[in-house]
């Protein structure tokens, strides 16, 4: 030290560590300078992402939001990068995010996804806008956007606006379906009568009304009668009655399902009074077969006392080959227990053209209905009724088929034979040995062979 001290004096030393012990003290403090807090690095981030300014008075509380803190709205600034994301996919992924956030921020941005250069972007903004418009308060503001985008003739996807706003402003898109309907493409009275469908208010009934005089197309027709009968008022069943009577087929076919849709007793009455009058043609007819108001229709008309023998015979005839090409197994009970009654009709040819309509109707229950008419004694009947069985005898009712392949009608009681020789077992034991000395000679050598295969004898 006695060293040191003597080549350095000791005020030179004291400078030299005062001045190490301020470099120390600020490299510290430039150290810590570096260190941003949770509010600084909020500020900058939001610098770097800015957000897309809300409508004057719009309420940032609307339905989904959680508030207006900035970690819960970072989703604005999410969709609006998403605006310029190259990739569709990001796109229609925000796209249905905001479907979330149901506020006028949320419908501002997709007002802005209405612009986009790829059309399946543009269709789910404008799905995302109809989902908004009916889930939330803004539902004029969505439709005010949808509205104008269906007026503009520029914009590729105005049928889908047009249908869309249809769900939200009901009759005051009106005026704007009236444009449509006058459009000289097609398509647009496919638009038109689609949001016609949607309104279905009494006041669409004339604009219905004008564009079945503007348009041929089969389809927006069709549309167009069962919108009018989703309608339901007095105007609407009377034009839809009007087109009933028209000469042409598929249009008095459409009208008339379209009237069988409602399925109410005074309006099947008014189907029922025209077949019986014969007002209808056969391919009509053929369709309300498969129409829900079946059972009442047909029902009504086949207990008619003034619908003659031979008619009656054609609807059952019509029953049997056309009725199984639609329904449910409710509505195929309720026409098959519409016919039932004439499987006891005096006269046997309606009594058979009952049994087969049954056997065609396809329900719940058939094969007893059918094996009713086993003991008639009628043998015509009986021949009938076992070739309708076929494909309804099953291991819970073969038993009733046994008796007969006995029956005196050869072709009868081979029927019955057939049907029941999958099934029979050792409980019917008794029955084969009897038929061992059957009459009948291909019934007679089968069962020995049944013997030996089923019974194991």
């Amino acid at each position: 030290m006695d060293g040191i001290s003597s080549r350095f004096p000791l005020k030179w030393i004291a400078a030299v560590i005062a001045l190490l012990v301020i470099v120390f003290v600020w490299m510290k403090l430039n150290q810590n300078s570096k260190v941003k807090s949770p509010a600084t690095g909020l500020q900058e981030s939001a610098q770097r992402a800015p957000v897309i300014p809300a409508h004057e008075g719009s309420d940032s509380g609307s339905k989904g939001l959680e508030g207006d803190r900035p970690e819960n709205r970072s989703w604005i600034a999410s969709s609006e990068r998403a605006l310029n994301n190259e990739e569709v996919s990001q796109r229609i992924q925000a796209v249905l995010d905001l479907r979330k956030h149901p506020g006028a921020e949320a419908v501002h941005l997709l007002a802005n996804f209405l612009n986009d250069k790829a059309e399946v972007v543009v269709s789910e903004a404008i799905d995302s806008l109809g989902f908004i418009g009916l889930n939330s308060d803004r539902g004029d503001a969505v439709y005010e956007i949808l509205e104008e985008k269906a007026k503009d003739k520029g914009f590729a996807l105005r049928g889908q606006a047009l249908i869309t706003a249809a769900m939200i402003g009901k009759d005051r898109l009106l005026p704007v379906v009236s444009d449509f309907i006058y459009d000289e493409n097609d398509s647009g009275k496919d638009s038109a009568v689609r949001a016609l469908s949607l309104i279905a208010s009494p006041a669409c009934v004339h604009y219905i009304d004008v564009l079945l005089h503007k348009s041929d197309d089969s389809e927006v027709r069709r549309n167009s009668f069962n919108a009018l009968a989703k309608i339901d008022s007095p105007e609407a069943l009377e034009l839809l009655q009007k087109h009933m009577a028209s000469s042409n087929d598929e249009d008095q076919a459409a009208s008339a399902l379209a009237l069988s849709s409602l399925n109410r007793p005074e309006v099947n009455q008014i189907l029922a009074d025209a077949i019986q009058g014969n007002q209808l043609e056969t391919g009509t007819i053929r369709a309300l077969a498969r129409s829900p108001a079946a059972g009442s229709i047909f029902g009504d008309l086949l207990q008619r006392e003034g619908v003659e023998k031979a008619e009656k015979a054609s609807l059952l005839k019509t029953i049997a080959k056309h009725s199984t090409s639609y329904g449910s197994m409710e509505r195929r009970t309720e026409l098959k227990e519409a016919v039932e009654p004439l499987l006891s009709s005096s006269d046997p040819m309606i009594q058979k053209e009952a049994i087969r309509a049954i056997a065609g109707i396809g329900a719940e229950g058939t094969d007893a209905a059918l094996m009713s008419k086993l003991d008639s004694k009628d043998s015509s009947i009986r021949q009938e009724t076992v070739s309708s069985l076929v494909g309804y005898v099953t291991p819970t009712n073969y038993k009733e088929l046994l008796p007969v392949i006995w029956d005196d009608d050869q072709e009868t009681r081979r029927i019955a034979f057939m049907c029941v020789q999958q099934f029979v077992g050792e409980s019917d034991r008794e029955v084969l040995e009897k038929a061992r000395t059957h009459p009948d000679e291909l019934i007679r050598k089968q069962v020995p062979m049944l013997l030996d295969q089923v019974l194991g004898r």
